[in-house]
């Protein structure tokens, strides 16, 4: 054996020819480290304690590692923070975001709201953002709106806030005011229904964990929508982008909406969404006959049509039609649709159908592309009147199928 190790009640003094290791009964790695005493496992034990190395190495001291314990800026680091750390160290990630976390902790200005943060990261295995926010999950209706009050906008690319004194600081207050956020298991099992959405959160706008979620929900003051989400995402650092999921971030400026009709301009040929769930696969058939509903004609007396949903517009004038009302059409991933007017009604169709009514003035808008999501997202600037709701159904003439909308 190369090292001697030496059990005292606060802590294993572990000594090599490197020199002299204490490991703290406090320390993140003492309960591994002492089993392996037990198990007169030392060899392991002077390799495992040799981790000190390796962080001061990494973060370039900026993460001292001394008996055993991490200290930032000369304060010690709390063990439920140690392990974010060390997922950090093992994948060789830059300590800089570890930093930035540290000091968006330090500016919370509730000192119990810093302590249920840390048992929120280490029960958890958030991933971290460049600047030091972190990643949780949170559920909302189809039209992203809250669950609760149906009030809140929670669409990528919001931030949605409330004044932090009306956030219950109590965490034995399981139930109460503030806005929820969780982790990502339990925001996807305890409601079934609704979209599933990412959020960031700065560390500063941590209220409370409540008690009796196992550390997976907490209460904060304001976030950030980031996208919509169907996994967890399991890396250390986040480095998403919009660009892999569901986001309005298409959208150009609100001049411009009447010719921003579609979500996605990406070729669905060249798409590297991973957990496009709803691809069409036969898209790419090249067999497949484009021409086959072409030069069918529309004629309003004889459409039979079924409610689907209602759909709430933005705070730009905008709309999702979600997948849900797409698949009522047989809309699948990647298809062009043509968007017609008729009077106060607009109609999305293939775009392979030619509608032509001679009774009716129809009048073509915009040819849309099904997004990645089988969404399809509309600039309520297109349409002659402005409307909070919309209404949307499924119709059939017996020759065509598509979608019909109009103002609820």
């Amino acid at each position: 054996m190369s090292a001697q190790v030496i059990k005292t009640a606060e802590a294993l003094v572990l000594s090599t020819g490197d020199g002299i290791f204490i490991i703290r009964t406090t320390s993140p790695i003492f309960e591994k480290v002492n089993k392996l005493f037990q198990n007169r496992q030392y060899d392991k034990i002077e390799e495992i304690a040799d981790f000190s190395k390796k962080i001061n190495l990494w973060s370039k001291k900026k993460i001292l590692v001394v008996d055993g314990e991490m200290y930032i800026d000369d304060a010690r680091v709390p063990v439920d923070l140690t392990k974010t750390i060390f997922s950090f160290a093992d994948n060789d990630i830059d300590p800089a975001p570890l930093l930035n976390l540290w000091d968006n902790i330090q500016k919370n200005p509730q000192p119990e709201s810093i302590v249920d943060l840390y048992s929120f990261l280490s029960a958890n295995n958030v991933p971290i953002t460049e600047d030091g926010c972190f990643i949780a999950y949170k559920r909302v209706d189809d039209n992203f709106r809250d669950l609760q009050t149906h009030t809140f906008d929670n669409s990528p690319g919001q931030t949605v806030k409330m004044d932090r004194k009306d956030v219950v600081l109590d965490r034995e207050i399981t139930c109460a005011s503030g806005l929820h956020a969780a982790a990502y298991q339990y925001a996807k099992d305890f409601y079934k229904s609704g979209r599933l959405v990412e959020v960031k959160i700065n560390p500063i706008n941590v209220v409370s964990v409540p008690i009796d979620y196992d550390q997976q929900k907490m209460r904060v003051c304001e976030y950030e929508v980031i996208r919509e989400c169907e996994e967890e995402y399991t890396k250390p650092l986040y480095t998403a982008t919009s660009k892999e999921h569901t986001e309005y971030s298409d959208y150009e400026d609100e001049d411009d909406m009447t010719d921003q009709l579609d979500y996605c301009d990406e070729d669905c040929a060249n798409c590297d969404v991973e957990n496009c769930d709803d691809r069409n696969e036969n898209y790419y058939n090249e067999d497949e006959d484009e021409d086959e509903d072409k030069d069918k004609d529309y004629n309003e007396d004889d459409v039979s049509s079924d409610f689907i949903d209602t759909v709430i517009a933005d705070s730009l004038n905008r709309i999702r039609i979600s997948a849900s009302s797409s698949k009522y059409a047989g809309f699948m991933v990647g298809d062009k649709v043509n968007l017609f007017r008729t009077g106060d009604k607009w109609i999305l169709t293939q775009s392979s159908v030619t509608i032509e009514n001679e009774d009716e003035d129809i009048e073509y808008i915009k040819t849309v592309t099904v997004d990645c999501y089988r969404n399809i997202r509309l600039s309520v600037s297109n349409f002659p009147l402005i409307a909070v709701e919309y209404d949307i159904y499924a119709f059939d003439d017996g020759r065509i199928d598509g979608l019909l909308i109009e103002s609820a």
